[in-house]
């Protein structure tokens, strides 16, 4: 699980499963209202719904990891 920085292109570069959280306002690379992302097979963007609030994105997140 990663917010945009290195470690998030390496886990995604090597094929591990990653989350990434994208905030309310993304950047474009993150290619807005897609699950996936072009770059990364396995990396699987969860989009920030309501700005200043991570919390469902979060529960969405722990129930993906249980």
């Amino acid at each position: 699980m990663s917010i945009d920085n290195t470690a998030l292109h390496l886990a995604g570069a090597m094929g591990a499963p990653t989350y990434a959280l994208v905030p309310h306002l993304p950047n474009w690379r993150w290619q807005v209202c897609e699950r996936s992302c072009g770059w990364y097979p396995h990396v699987e963007l969860l989009f920030q719904t309501q700005q200043d609030s991570w919390d469902a994105e979060l529960a969405q997140l722990r129930q993906r990891l249980s």
